[in-house]
């Protein structure tokens, strides 16, 4: 979305660059939940879920890096492709 002259992101990728200032480890409890509560409206919908993988293949989509110059997006990526599966 184009606002103002700047280009916002998705409101999730906000959270999680916010979150992995105060506390890194806090992204994959935030990842998690939000996995599970997708996952529970796509069965509830009959539809099938994405992936963590796939949910993690889009988040640089969701990330305005130019906002979060200081957010390590990869190792973020890497570290929630690590705990997240354990956490769900």
């Amino acid at each position: 979305m184009f606002v103002g002259g700047s280009c916002t992101r998705d409101p999730f990728g906000t959270i999680l660059c916010e979150a992995w200032k105060v506390d890194n480890l806090a992204c994959d409890t935030i990842m998690a939940a939000f996995m599970s509560q997708m996952t529970s409206e796509c069965e509830r919908a009959q539809i099938q879920p994405p992936s963590l993988a796939e949910v993690l293949e889009s988040l640089p989509l969701a990330i305005n890096s130019a906002g979060y110059p200081d957010v390590d997006l990869d190792g973020m990526i890497r570290q929630m492709r690590r705990a997240v599966p354990d956490m769900l």
